[in-house]
């Protein structure tokens, strides 16, 4: 194998270790400091900009407030956080995404059946 690739490589295995370790600390970081998120706010989400969509501070609010909605009673399908926060499956599919991708809170079942809880364990 050529030594240029060999060294490629390993820079690529080093980034991703290094990137997964940030990842680990600031989800350790934000769930300790804010005891899962409770009354707080959440890294900015990215946005494309452009007309018709939500702004980080829209979507970061969402998530705060499916944080301590959840957090309060765990187990809930969207249908019912939907119910008890007045807003919409639109309103809440990308937050709830973003919560579930980064791991605040876990989901069990499927579809209209999915119920949340917020994520216990930290990684």
């Amino acid at each position: 194998m050529d030594l240029t690739k060999q060294m490629e490589q390993v820079v690529n295995g080093f980034v991703a270790q290094v990137t997964e370790l940030a990842k680990r600390a600031a989800i350790e970081t934000l769930t300790s400091t804010m005891g899962f998120a409770t009354r707080g706010s959440f890294p900015r989400a990215t946005t494309s900009g452009g007309r018709g969509k939500r702004g980080a501070e829209q979507i970061d609010a969402t998530k705060e407030k499916l944080v301590n909605f959840i957090l309060d009673n765990p187990g809930k399908r969207s249908e019912q956080i939907n119910a008890a926060l007045r807003t919409t499956t639109k309103d809440i599919a990308l937050p709830l995404r973003q919560l579930v991708a980064d791991k605040l809170v876990t989901t069990k079942g499927q579809r209209r059946g999915m119920t949340y809880f917020v994520n216990s364990a930290k990684s």
